[in-house]
């Protein structure tokens, strides 16, 4: 009897400490019901409203990116439009060839005709070119250096600039002018580039607007070369200049006639057998 006692005592213990406990547990379900739930379900709503500012943040970006995208380039080139004029509005026109009427005579010539063709890129481009074949010319060097300063807006002794140092070289030496010379249209490697300065054309493929740099970009076609070779214009109170030439003096193929005539001759391996 006296062990019996204890024992009672004990389970009634034990009965009583698990109904407070499950008492408790049922109680703090009472006061926060759906505790799991809830916190399940707002994680829920809180990744919904993340995706749905995500999408519309990534919405507005591209609206911001297509407004910068057609405001600042619209520009194209279209190799299947042929010769293609690409403007800033938008609005294309056929450029077709620059036909020459003949070298200026002197200074006060070229610039009466820039006043008149420099009006437009290509023809700024063109009265370039002129210049170029004027300056070839020994007879006429001084006043095409007068010329080539105004197209290209440079300063006097612009000629002893290194930066131009071999634009220079190229058109005072005879072996590199058939460079020039390949931009006229109708020159081959095989015909020794040959044209005539007072009555040739340019193959002008496209003028495109969306350069970096602002400029409008005169795609034009070289005989000796495999891709385009591109004449960068500004405009500047009305009139259009050349703000960059390089690649118009960038070596080309040189003439079959040269390679034929120097070709058994060692002294004139270096240029005969490079690239261009």
């Amino acid at each position: 009897m006296a062990l019996v006692l204890p024992i009672v005592l004990l389970l009634v213990l034990a009965l009583s400490c698990g109904c407070t406990g499950q008492e408790i547990r049922q109680g703090y379900s009472n006061i926060f019901p759906g505790l799991g739930e809830g916190r399940q379900a707002q994680g829920a709503s809180n990744a919904t409203g993340r995706q749905q500012d995500s999408a519309q943040a990534a919405r507005a970006s591209d609206e911001r990116y297509n407004e910068r995208h057609d405001e600042h380039h619209q520009g194209r080139y279209d190799a299947d439009t042929g010769y293609e004029i690409q403007q800033q509005n938008g609005h294309s026109s056929s450029a077709g060839v620059v036909r020459s009427g003949g070298l200026p005579v002197d200074y006060q010539d070229f610039k009466a005709r820039y006043a008149r063709e420099g009006i437009t890129p290509e023809g700024a481009v063109k009265l370039y070119f002129d210049a170029v074949f004027c300056y070839i010319n020994p007879a006429t060097r001084d006043e095409a250096s007068k010329m080539l300063r105004y197209s290209m807006r440079m300063r006097q002794g612009w000629e002893r600039s290194a930066f131009y140092q071999t634009f220079v070289d190229r058109m005072r030496d005879p072996r590199y002018t058939h460079i020039f010379r390949s931009f006229a249209a109708g020159t081959s490697v095989h015909n020794g580039y040959a044209m005539s300065p007072d009555n040739y054309r340019l193959d002008i493929m496209q003028i495109w607007d969306g350069h970096s740099s602002g400029d409008l970009q005169v795609r034009l076609r070289s005989t000796g070369a495999d891709n385009p070779r591109s004449v960068y214009v500004r405009q500047y109170e009305g009139l259009w200049f050349v703000t960059n030439n390089a690649a118009t003096y960038t070596e080309v193929r040189r003439p079959q006639s040269e390679f034929d005539r120097t070709g058994h001759d060692a002294d004139y391996d270096e240029q005969n057998y490079r690239n261009y």
